[in-house]
């Protein structure tokens, strides 16, 4: 199997919420799509885009963790 690399234009599954803490928080939890818009390979974090022109970054350390690659 092809090992995923991490690029712009790939997709991405992820919690926005995950880190989240606090009353209530439960009920906005979702799993949501988004693609990578932006690698940062010096500093090993990646920007990604999703919902509303909503943006959300993460180390690289992140993938299988917090983040998913798909597709």
């Amino acid at each position: 199997m092809a090992k995923k690399r991490i690029v712009p234009g790939q997709k991405v599954q992820f919690d926005p919420f995950e880190t989240q803490t606090g009353y209530g928080i439960g009920d906005v939890r979702y799993i949501a799509t988004g693609t990578i818009v932006k690698v940062y390979p010096e500093h090993k974090w990646f920007s990604v885009a999703y919902g509303n022109k909503q943006r959300i970054s993460f180390k690289f350390c992140d993938v299988g963790e917090r983040v998913k690659l798909v597709g």
